[in-house]
C-alpha cells in the first residue's frame, strides 16, 4: 500500500514526547519543529522527520505552511451570550468544575 508523504512543511506542531493526550496543565507544552517531512501509512503516523519518498508514494508540497493536530475546541450554544474563555483557561490550568462555578465570574455570569 502507498504512503502519503508530506513534505517541506514550515512548522509541524508537535505532541511528540508525552505518552497521551495533553490534560490541564500540560496544554501549553507543545513544541514547534521547524523543517520537517511526515509519512502517513494505513492511518497513523508512520514517519516524522526526514522522509525520504518512495515509489509509489503520494507526495503532497506543504509548500512552508504550518500542521497542527486536529484540536478540538470547547463550544456553547447559542443561547448563552456571553464567553467562557476565563473558564475554558481555568480549566486548562487544572482547575476542577467547582472551582470554576465558585469563581467570580461564573457567579456574576449566572445572574444575568
Amino acid at each position: 500500500m502507498s504512503r502519503l508523504v508530506v513534505r517541506n512543511i514550515g512548522q509541524f506542531v508537535s505532541l511528540a514526547g508525552h505518552s497521551g493526550p495533553l490534560k490541564g496543565q500540560n496544554l501549553s507544552e507543545i513544541g514547534i519543529l521547524p523543517s520537517h517531512s511526515f509519512a502517513v501509512e494505513d492511518g497513523k503516523f508512520s514517519k516524522i522527520g526526514e522522509v525520504t519518498p518512495r515509489p509509489g508514494d503520494i507526495e503532497l508540497d506543504a509548500q512552508g505552511l504550518c500542521v497542527t493536530p486536529g484540536f478540538v475546541d470547547a463550544h456553547t450554544h447559542f443561547v448563552f451570550a456571553g464567553n467562557r474563555v476565563n473558564e475554558y483557561e481555568m480549566r486548562n490550568s487544572g482547575a476542577s468544575y467547582e472551582e470554576i462555578a465558585a469563581a467570580p465570574s461564573a457567579k456574576q455570569l449566572s445572574k444575568n
